[in-house]
């Protein structure tokens, strides 16, 4: 048979009653603060880091673009006389070739 001794020393082990001090939970309680502010500064720097390398990166990507386009621009060919005289001829051939139909519009318009 158990003895009310031992179920009382039972009960203890099942429902320990734990005593804190208030000075104890200081301790704690600076402890934590003092380890979230150390992830806090150790999260800000490598936050910092990721934004650094994020711009260094747009700089980098920027920097080769404006290099295609530089390289780009010394290639270009600019239109010879030659070729600004066709394209000239051939916008006024088009424009006369509608002047006409205008006219051969109206004209069986009128008709």
């Amino acid at each position: 048979m158990i003895s009310n001794n031992n179920i009382e020393k039972i009960t203890e082990l099942e429902n320990p009653q734990i005593e804190i001090s208030f000075d104890d939970v200081e301790e704690i309680n600076d402890t934590q603060t003092k380890r979230n502010e150390n992830n806090n500064q150790k999260n800000n720097k490598q936050y910092q880091q990721q934004q650094q390398q994020q711009k260094q990166k747009l700089e980098e990507k920027d920097y080769i673009e404006l290099l295609k386009l530089i390289d780009t621009a010394k290639n270009y060919e600019y239109p010879s006389e030659e070729i600004k005289q066709q394209e000239l001829k051939e916008k006024e051939k088009r424009v006369k070739e509608i002047v006409d139909e205008i006219v051969k519009m109206i004209e069986e318009y009128k008709n």
